[in-house]
C-alpha cells in the first residue's frame, strides 16, 4: 500500500559513507559557503553526485562520478518551484541506472531567490544520509520516502514549509474506513489533489482560500494510511486521526445541529431538535402518553428479566397512565402504538401489534406494549442501537458547516444508498439492516433514513404502499413547509425531494399511514440544488415586508448572526434582474416601487397582480433552476425559509 503512495523515489543502498566531494572554495578571509549544494553517495558508499546552486550565474551546476545509483529506475525526484504558482520550473527523475545520464537534465538549469528545492528519495534505497552543505554548515536531509523542501536565499538553503494548511483528517471508526473529506486553506482559486491508496482525488480551492476534497476509497483505509495532499508540486503527507470516541458536537452555518460517536445517553433520549410528524396529530393528552411511552422504550433495559411475557416469548411492557394524571380513549391509544412504529425509527424492538388497552369506563388508565424483535432480552436493544452508530456517524460527518438544507439532504441520500444493498436477511426491515448490517429491504432502507434526517431535526415520515404495483415503503420530507418524496431504496436522483408533478411520484400509491397525509408540494426540488458546486442561498433568518404610502414596498432579511457579506434581491417585475441591498447591524433591506395591477416590465399583456422575489448571496449563492419553472415558492413566513421564492399578494 505504503508503495503507491511515495512519489518519485530512489532506491539506493549505501553500506558506509566516505567524505563528500570537496566544498566550493571559500573567497579569502572568509569561512562562509559561497554555493550551498547537495551531495549523494552510490550505491557501493563513494561520492556519486553533486548539486550545486551557483549564486553568481543563478543556475544549477550538477557533476557525478562514477557508480550507479541503484538496480532500478524512477529512484530519485528532484524539482525548483516557483513559490508563487506552485508549479514546478525544473523537474527531473534519476530515471537510468548510471548517475552521469541524469546529470544532463538538470546541469545548466537556471533558478531564483525565493525558488523552492524539492528532493524525495525512495526508502528502499539503503541511502541514510544525503547531505545539504549550506551556510557554512552541513547535516543530513530528511527526505527519505517524503518531501522536503529548501528555500533558495541569498545566505544559501534553508528549510521550507509549503504555503498551504492541512486540517487534521478525522475518520469514524478504529477499523477500515472507506470516506473521509480532507480539507484546508491553499492559494485562492488553485486546484489541489489527493493521493491515497494509489487514487487521485481532486478539488478546487474557493475563492476565500478554502478547499476540501471527498475521498472514497473501496479498498478502504485506516488511521495509518497515508495520504499525499498536492497544491501544484508541493504535497504532504498526512495519517487520518480517530475521532473521539463519545459526543462530538456538530453545528452548521445554516442552523443544523447533529451529533457524531453519540454515546448510550444521547441515543435512549428524545433528540433536542427532533420533529416528529405524528405528535401534530394527536391531542395534548395523547401527546404526554406519546412523550411518556417514548422515553420509557428508549430505555429499556431488561438485565433483570423483570418483566413479564407473552407465549411467544415477547415482553409486555405495562405503561400506567393514571397515575400520571393522563386520560386518553381506546382511539388515541391506538394510535399512540400505530405512530410509535412508524415515527420512531430508533424504536425497533416495539412490535408492531394493536394496542392493548387498559380501560376503566371508556378512559385508558393504562397500555400494555410489546417488545420483540430480537430486542427483548438484557441490554440487547441497546447494543444494537449502539452498533448503528458508526455508519449513521459517518454519514453526519459528510456534512459540511456551509451546506444549505438540499445539500445536506443530497448528501447523505446518495451516500446513504451506496452505503446499503437490497437484501431480504434478518433484521433488514428497520434500522439495523440500514445502518449495521447495511443489507435492507424498502422498509429498512425507509426507516433508516427517517432516522437520518430526524437526527438533523428534519421533519421526515416513514410511508407505506404500493409501487409498481408491489408493496412498498418510502420517506415523506418536510422541507420548510413544503413535503418531497424521497425513495432511498430506488436512489438515484430521480429521488431526490419529489413533489406532486414527477412521473415517478406518481407510480408511489400512498396508504394511510397516519389520519391525515402530507400533502406533497406541487413540484419537486432541481437535482442541481444539492450539487455542492451549485451552492444556493441558505436563508436562515426571518423574511419581512411592508407596504408604504407611496406605492413601494420594503423587504428586509434579518441576518442575527451577520454572516452574509453581501445580498441581493431579484425581483420579478424586472426579469428578476439583481438588485444590491444594504446591511445595518445584520438587518438586509430594498425599497423598490410596487403598485399591483401595473403592467408587468417584462409582460406583454396580463397586470402584475404579485411579487415574485429571491435572493443572491455573497455573490456566489443563488436559487437554482428557473424559478418559475420549478416553482420554489412559499408564501411568506414569518420565521426563517431556505432557496425559496416568495410571493408577495397584490397591495
Amino acid at each position: 500500500m505504503l508503495k503507491h503512495l511515495i512519489i518519485r523515489l530512489v532506491l539506493i543502498t549505501v553500506a558506509f559513507m566516505h567524505e563528500p566531494l570537496a566544498a566550493d572554495s571559500a573567497p579569502a578571509g572568509s569561512t562562509s559557503q559561497q554555493n550551498p549544494y547537495l551531495n549523494f553517495l552510490n550505491i557501493w558508499g563513494g561520492n556519486s553526485l553533486k548539486i550545486v546552486f551557483n549564486l553568481s550565474t543563478m543556475t544549477i551546476e550538477a557533476t557525478a562520478e562514477s557508480g550507479d545509483f541503484s538496480n532500478v529506475n524512477d529512484n530519485f525526484s528532484f524539482m525548483v518551484i516557483d513559490q508563487g504558482s506552485g508549479e514546478a520550473v525544473v523537474q527531473a527523475d534519476a530515471d537510468s541506472l548510471e548517475v552521469t545520464q541524469f546529470v544532463p537534465k538538470i546541469n545548466g538549469a537556471g533558478f531564483s531567490y525565493g525558488n523552492v528545492v524539492a528532493l524525495n528519495i525512495n526508502p528502499q534505497s539503503g541511502l541514510k544520509n544525503p547531505t545539504l552543505f549550506s551556510n557554512d554548515s552541513s547535516g543530513p536531509t530528511d527526505c527519505i520516502g517524503q518531501n522536503q523542501y529548501f528555500a533558495i536565499t541569498s545566505d544559501g538553503l534553508t528549510p521550507y514549509t509549503p504555503q498551504f494548511q492541512v486540517q487534521p483528517v478525522a475518520i469514524l471508526g478504529a477499523g477500515t474506513v472507506n470516506n473521509a473529506v480532507i480539507s484546508g486553506t491553499a492559494p485562492a482559486n488553485s486546484k489541489m489533489s489527493a493521493l491515497v491508496n494509489g487514487k487521485m482525488f481532486s478539488g478546487t480551492v474557493n475563492s476565500s482560500g478554502d478547499f476540501s476534497i471527498a475521498v472514497t476509497d473501496d479498498d478502504g483505509f485506516t488511521a495509518t494510511t497515508p495520504i499525499v495532499i498536492n497544491w501544484g508540486a508541493f504535497s504532504k503527507t498526512v495519517t487520518p486521526s480517530l475521532l473521539p470516541q463519545n459526543n462530538l458536537p456538530q453545528e452548521t452555518v445554516t442552523g443544523y445541529h447533529y451529533m457524531l460517536n453519540a454515546g448510550l445517553d444521547y441515543l435512549t433520549t428524545p433528540f433536542p431538535n427532533e420533529i416528529v410528524y405524528a405528535t401534530s396529530l394527536l391531542t395534548p393528552d395523547a401527546v404526554t402518553a406519546w412523550d411518556l411511552v417514548y422515553r420509557i422504550l428508549l430505555a429499556y433495559n431488561n438485565t433483570a428479566n423483570s418483566y413479564p411475557r407473552d407465549s411467544q416469548g415477547n415482553v409486555e411492557l405495562y405503561v400506567d397512565y393514571a397515575s400520571k394524571g393522563i386520560s386518553i380513549t381506546a382511539e388515541e391509544a391506538e394510535m399512540v402504538q400505530k405512530y410509535l412504529v412508524r415515527n420512531c425509527p430508533r424504536l425497533f424492538h416495539l412490535k408492531d401489534w394493536p394496542a392493548t388497552p387498559k380501560l376503566t369506563g371508556s378512559t385508558v388508565v393504562g397500555q400494555t406494549f410489546y417488545i420483540g424483535n430480537s430486542a427483548q432480552d438484557g441490554d440487547e436493544y441497546a447494543e444494537q442501537l449502539l452498533q448503528t452508530e458508526p455508519s449513521a456517524s459517518y454519514l453526519l460527518s459528510l456534512i459540511q458547516p456551509d451546506m444549505s438544507i438540499y445539500q445536506i439532504i443530497q448528501v447523505i441520500q446518495i451516500n446513504y444508498e451506496h452505503m446499503v444493498t437490497y437484501s431480504f436477511d434478518n433484521d433488514n426491515s428497520d434500522i439495523r439492516g440500514a445502518l449495521f448490517s447495511h443489507t435492507a429491504i424498502c422498509g429498512g432502507y425507509s426507516k433508516g433514513f427517517e432516522y437520518l434526517m430526524q437526527r438533523l431535526g428534519i421533519e421526515t415520515i416513514w410511508v407505506e404502499g404500493h409501487a409498481d404495483g408491489q408493496l412498498h415503503a418510502w420517506n415523506f420530507v418536510d422541507v420548510f413547509r413544503n413535503w418531497y418524496l424521497s425513495d432511498t431504496t430506488w436512489g438515484g436522483k430521480n429521488w431526490f425531494l419529489d413533489g406532486a408533478d414527477s412521473i415517478f411520484t406518481e407510480g408511489h400509491v400512498v396508504e394511510q399511514v397516519y389520519s391525515q397525509m402530507p400533502v406533497l408540494a406541487r413540484e419537486s426540488v432541481p437535482w442541481g440544488i444539492g450539487d455542492p458546486g451549485q451552492t444556493v442561498a441558505n436563508l436562515t433568518g426571518v423574511v419581512n415586508y411592508s407596504d408604504n404610502d407611496n406605492g413601494s414596498v420594503t423587504i428586509t432579511y434579518e441576518d442575527a448572526a451577520n454572516i452574509n457579506t453581501s445580498m441581493q434581491i431579484n425581483l420579478s417585475s424586472n426579469g428578476y434582474t439583481p438588485l444590491s441591498m444594504t446591511n445595518s447591524g445584520g438587518l438586509w433591506s430594498i425599497t423598490v416601487p410596487w403598485r399591483s395591477g401595473e403592467q408587468d416590465s417584462i409582460a406583454t399583456d396580463a397586470p402584475v397582480t404579485t411579487l415574485d422575489f429571491y435572493f443572491t448571496v455573497n455573490d456566489q449563492f443563488f436559487t437554482s433552476g428557473d424559478v418559475q419553472k420549478h416553482n420554489l415558492q412559499v408564501a411568506v413566513l414569518s420565521d426563517g425559509m431556505n432557496n425559496v421564492v416568495l410571493t408577495i399578494p397584490a397591495n
